[in-house]
């Protein structure tokens, strides 16, 4: 896999409560023995990357692309979430990207679900990338997995280059 730069720059631009240490990106990207930041060139540090599988989405991931996020209280139950929505439209491998991957059939977009504070989505258009966040958080009201989940009101929606 090539270094995964973009993916990292767009994941610390996230404004998220955690810290880096107790973020969602603990598990593939920062551990204790790296000291690299957003627009680090992370090439230099293979030892990070080069044994974890990105999703498409995150690997091909361009700057004209869209991003769409939405942030919640709550934590989400993603092996739950992952019977429910389908295992076709679906694809949870804790072991190679811990973060519940979604494509839905009517947007072309991926949406990223993490068990905490942040769902996301990338899609080639603005309508695809909040269309695919959309419907994967109405499928979670009908499947009643969103509870423990309380979401925050807004849906912000932007060009990946605007947003990193």
């Amino acid at each position: 896999m090539e270094h995964p730069q973009p993916a990292f720059d767009l994941f610390q631009s996230f404004p998220l409560e955690n810290s880096l240490d107790e973020s969602l990106l603990l598990d593939w990207f920062a551990y204790n023995s790296i000291d690299a930041e957003k627009g680090d060139n992370i090439s230099e540090h293979p030892e990070v990357w080069k044994h974890w599988e990105l999703p498409d989405a995150l690997a091909n991931l361009s700057t004209d692309d869209y991003v769409a996020y939405q942030k919640f209280s709550g934590e989400l139950n993603l092996n739950a979430f992952a019977i429910g929505l389908g295992l076709g439209d679906v694809k949870y491998e804790p072991e190679k990207f811990s973060r519940l991957v979604y494509c839905p059939e009517t947007f072309s977009a991926t949406v990223f679900a993490f068990w905490q504070e942040l769902i996301f989505s990338i899609g080639d258009t603005e309508d695809a990338a909040k269309g695919g966040l959309t419907q994967m958080t109405n499928r979670m009201a009908e499947l009643g997995l969103g509870e423990d989940v309380s979401f925050k009101p807004h849906v912000q929606t932007q060009r990946v280059a605007d947003f990193i």
